[in-house]
């Protein structure tokens, strides 16, 4: 049976398709680990962030505000921009927050395609591992004119479905992880303009403003 053999044994009867699936595997997981640590940087409720900037600008007091938003959330980053550009025309300090918004998913969103091209071509290479393995069975039938025992195609046979399966076991965490991710992103990114949105309905009222000059 299949599980009769190590891991190692496996690698070495799947072929040359088995070396960059290896490569893949590792890269994939490299990112996945990347990824969720950024992500995990960031975590923080956006709503609690607003309610204490929305406390202290109301108070007049902006030094609060600006401390309130000292958090690694991209949303606190946003507020910080924001207030650093209260003097500024309204539409120059939303163009400047909407910048820092696309920066902020720049950052999440890095490597993240290099992961969505692993769970792209883990399966890929399986398959071509696949293949190969059924070459090499076909191959060994032509050479010994038909007459050919089990243990003759075993090769080939243990070739093609190995890399099957490991295409498979590459591919499939990484897809789900790479949508998982992108999903986590996309929320961010609602967040923050949400809280950009809110921000500016905040500070509509030039009186919020000129409490905290």
């Amino acid at each position: 049976m299949l599980w009769d053999h190590s891991l190692i044994e496996l690698f070495w009867l799947g072929g040359f398709a088995m070396w960059p699936l290896l490569g893949l595997s590792v890269l994939g997981a490299a990112i996945i680990l990347d990824r969720c640590v950024a992500l995990l940087s960031t975590a923080g409720s956006y709503r609690r962030l607003y309610r204490h900037v929305r406390a202290a600008a109301e108070s007049g007091d902006l030094a609060q505000a600006r401390r309130a938003a000292r958090s690694r959330h991209p949303a606190a980053v946003v507020v910080a921009d924001f207030l650093d550009h209260l003097d500024c025309d309204p539409a120059l300090r939303r163009e400047s927050a909407e910048r820092v918004v696309s920066q902020q998913i720049a950052w999440l969103e890095t490597r993240l395609g290099w992961l969505g091209l692993v769970a792209t071509l883990a399966p890929m290479l399986g398959l071509l591992g696949t293949v190969t393995g059924l070459v090499t069975a076909f191959h060994t039938i032509e050479v010994q004119g038909g007459a050919v025992q089990a243990g003759d195609l075993a090769g080939g046979i243990w070739e093609a479905l190995i890399t099957t399966v490991a295409g498979l076991a590459v591919g499939i965490p990484c897809a789900a992880a790479y949508h998982l991710i992108d999903q986590r992103i996309a929320m961010i990114a609602l967040e923050m303009e949400w809280m950009l949105g809110l921000l500016t309905e905040l500070f509509a009222n030039s009186s919020a403003v000129s409490k905290g000059t």
